[in-house]
């Protein structure tokens, strides 16, 4: 997705397997062009190494499984070029079902120190998570598309 409209160039990266941090950074990436921006979303399961010094903004949402952040975003905030971008962090978990300060501490917050980014913003949103009974198949889903939608709105002024 390309604007012709010159806010600044984004980068909206996604790490996803149940699909809701791929719709997540559809919606940040769809608020984000209607307000001027240019933006280029990539799923990391096919383009494993973006290039970022093409963006002045780089948004990376990832998902948990197992008490692990995906591999792929973490390797995406592992480049030492995001030290001079604008960066901003989201993540989709079954832990910011109830709590999601206790998932940005537990998952993002250990990121951000060991990588010595600076994020403008970094926020975990609800998710899909297992149905108990260990059917694996069956997800119970808690996504938020609106509070989303109200954080990439909120968004647009910070990267402004």
């Amino acid at each position: 997705m390309i604007s012709d409209k010159d806010n600044g160039q984004v980068l909206v990266a996604y790490a996803t397997k149940g699909g809701v941090t791929e719709e997540y950074s559809s919606i940040v990436a769809g608020i984000l062009i209607a307000n001027g921006f240019q933006v280029e979303q990539v799923d990391l399961r096919r383009n494993k190494r973006p290039e970022i010094s093409d963006h002045d903004i780089v948004i990376l949402g990832t998902g948990v499984r197992m008490g692990r952040v995906y591999g792929r975003g973490k390797k995406l905030l592992g480049q030492e070029a995001l030290k001079n971008k604008k960066l901003v962090i989201f993540l989709s978990s079954g832990i910011a079902i109830e709590d999601p300060e206790q998932a940005r501490q537990k998952f993002l917050l250990p990121l951000i120190e060991k990588y010595g980014l600076q994020p403008l913003d970094y926020r975990a949103f609800p998710g899909r998570m297992p149905e108990p009974g260990g059917n694996k198949d069956k997800k119970k889903d808690t996504s938020d598309p609106e509070m989303v939608k109200k954080w990439a709105k909120d968004l647009v002024e910070k990267l402004k």
